[in-house]
């Protein structure tokens, strides 16, 4: 059984913050490159962004970069365009290029568990 159908967002076009962001206390970012990792601002299922004051990032470059806690790395080679660098509040915001699967079910995951410990904590408040 075949099924034709054609489908056409009318949305507003601005298509930033398409996805749930969170933040993760403590996490870094390593630009390949780069001597010293950056602070991450948030992260989504299709980008990120990270505090870079000074560091002379600019819209449309490519990097590779891991994201990294505490004691070890838990997303490594994410290919990112840069697609926003906000030098007065020193964040840039970058697209994930070329996503694999394994980080992809990666970053589902993290953004999924992060907005349960979110939603707890805001049912045992109110």
């Amino acid at each position: 059984m075949g099924t034709d159908f054609d489908f056409h967002y009318t949305g507003p076009e601005n298509k930033s913050r398409v996805t749930y962001r969170v933040s993760i206390q403590d996490a870094l970012v390593r630009i390949e490159g780069h001597a010293a990792p950056y602070e991450l601002s948030n992260i989504s299922a299709s980008g990120l962004a990270f505090y870079a004051p000074d560091a002379g990032f600019n819209h449309g470059e490519e990097l590779i970069a891991d994201i990294t806690g505490k004691k070890r790395g838990f997303l490594k080679g994410l290919k990112l365009e840069i697609v926003r660098v906000n030098r007065e509040e020193g964040i840039v915001a970058c697209k994930m290029i070329d996503l694999d699967s394994d980080n992809e079910a990666l970053i589902d995951k993290l953004v999924l568990e992060v907005q349960k410990r979110e939603l707890a904590r805001k049912r045992a408040g109110a």
